[in-house]
């Protein structure tokens, strides 16, 4: 019985292990897709008061890029990035200023949320429906069929 509790215990070791691990590499993961994203939008040509057609007076110009933080090292706003992430703040607007990202998400949340799920309810009904149609017609041309459109 000794034995057995022993098993008992490194089977949920090892699977704690495991999902630690897990949890590790998603954490790895998620930083280095958040780094190559801040630094290849922090390199490309222009900036966000060049993305509008009307021309900006130097000082406006100046204004906005230290509002925005955009006049300091990219590396403090590379720290300062990961800071206001770590605490949910995604910042503001560079298309409608006075307007949070937050915000914004939170406006047009419930919209997105109700199409995503029309798409998933969409995509189970007709994924059953055609599964059902080849179980029927197996080795058919409609089996191959349902199968590539899959």
């Amino acid at each position: 019985m000794g034995k057995r509790m022993s098993q008992k215990q490194d089977g949920r070791f090892k699977m704690v292990k495991y999902i630690l691990k897990k949890i590790g590499y998603m954490i790895v993961t998620l930083w280095v897709i958040l780094t190559i994203t801040f630094f290849l939008v922090s390199v490309i040509p222009g900036d966000p008061m060049q993305a509008d057609t009307k021309v900006l007076p130097e000082a406006v110009v100046e204004n906005l890029k230290a509002r925005w933080g955009l006049d300091k090292p990219i590396g403090e706003r590379y720290v300062i990035y990961l800071k206001n992430l770590l605490h949910g703040e995604l910042g503001e607007s560079y298309k409608t200023p006075g307007l949070t990202a937050n915000q914004i998400i939170k406006d047009r949340f419930p919209a997105s949320a109700r199409l995503g799920i029309q798409a998933v309810v969409l995509g189970l009904v007709l994924g059953l429906l055609l599964g059902i149609l080849a179980a029927f017609h197996r080795g058919t041309w409609i089996d191959f069929i349902t199968i590539f459109i899959a």
